[in-house]
């Protein structure tokens, strides 16, 4: 089905998307977010920054505002529930640290938090902040990571959570 002129995009489209799923953590002037972001991806290579985008009337985005950084822990396939219960409520609403702060470490180089049983955790300082449609593009330049082998990630498609398959052979070309 093709849009008309006018009309919304076919939200279905948006939901083709395999994206992995990240937990951001930030403070600012002594508060701390928490929130499920499956929108989350490498932004560049050299120099190395990623991206994680957050909604412009969260809670969260109310605290990265005023952050110098956050860390953002790639979950595992085991931890679905968890990335849906600091997906679903706002911090406005309800004190999420309850949740995760018992089951997080602090970051080695930056004042962040990081979450155990992830399978792989970046610290990074933000370098810019960039409104893109109803989101803020907040990117950041890790300055620790840690990964984690034997852990394997979440995927989230179609409003769903998945785990990784079979790997695939690389064509030869």
């Amino acid at each position: 089905m093709t849009d008309q002129p006018g009309r919304l995009l076919d939200h279905r489209a948006f939901r083709r998307f395999v994206n992995t799923v990240g937990v951001i953590v930030a403070e600012a002037e002594g508060r701390w977010a928490a929130m499920s972001a499956e929108w989350c991806t490498p932004v560049s290579i050299e120099p190395r920054m990623l991206g994680v985008y957050v909604g412009d009337t969260r809670y969260t985005w109310s605290v990265v505002e005023r952050a110098d950084s956050f860390g953002l822990s790639l979950l595992s396939e085991h931890q679905a529930a968890l990335s849906k219960q600091l997906g679903n409520v706002s911090g406005r609403d309800v004190d999420k640290r309850p949740w995760w702060w018992g089951d997080s470490e602090p970051g080695e180089a930056l004042p962040v938090r990081l979450l155990q049983g992830a399978h792989t955790w970046y610290e990074c300082r933000i370098v810019d902040r960039v409104a893109v449609g109803d989101h803020w593009l907040v990117v950041g330049a890790p300055v620790a990571t840690r990964v984690f082998e034997a852990r394997r990630p979440l995927l989230y498609r179609g409003g769903r959570y998945h785990q990784l398959g079979a790997v695939l052979e690389k064509p030869q070309t």
